[in-house]
Parts: structure tokens; sequence; C-alpha cells
């Protein structure tokens, strides 16, 4: 997944779960750090699953999702990557 496609789905999970507490990460001054917190982390994460996968794994969580007020895991999400790719 290139760096573009690895910020759309970031920005696509966000946007599917708008509840879900979104940190930044901050510098030793207090500072936010660009690309940072969870957002950073949930790209580098998934960085290397195949970006139409990822897509479609984070819409399968979003349909049976059941917590509103937060993100599904890194876990969840590359579960049902994996479950897509290979079946139940």
């Amino acid at each position: 997944m290139t760096d573009i496609e690895a910020a759309k789905l970031v920005a696509m999970l966000f946007a599917t779960f708008p509840s879900g507490k979104i940190e930044p990460r901050k510098q030793a001054d207090g500072t936010p750090t660009p690309g940072g917190g969870t957002a950073g982390m949930y790209a580098r994460l998934l960085r290397d699953l195949d970006y139409d996968l990822a897509v479609a794994a984070i819409a399968k969580v979003a349909a049976t999702f059941r917590f509103g007020n937060m993100l599904p895991t890194v876990a969840e999400i590359r579960e049902a990557a994996a479950s897509l790719a290979v079946g139940d």
C-alpha cells in the first residue's frame, strides 16, 4: 500500500467510526507530531495489507461492530482481511 492509500484508508476508518477517539502523538515540547498518534499507528500497522483488501476489511468490520464510541482494533481489521482473503 502506498502512503497515499494508507492515508485514504485511515480517513475511511475515521469516517466510518466518527466517535472513535483519535489521539495526537506529541513531541517532548507538547506539540503534535505530524503522522503520529492514532492515525499514524493505524497507517503503519495496516500498511502491509493490499489496499482493496483493507478497504473491504474495514467495511466488513463496520457491518458488525457494536461499539459506536470506539475504533475497531488493528487486530480486528487484520482478522477481517484474513477472513476475506482465505475464507472463514
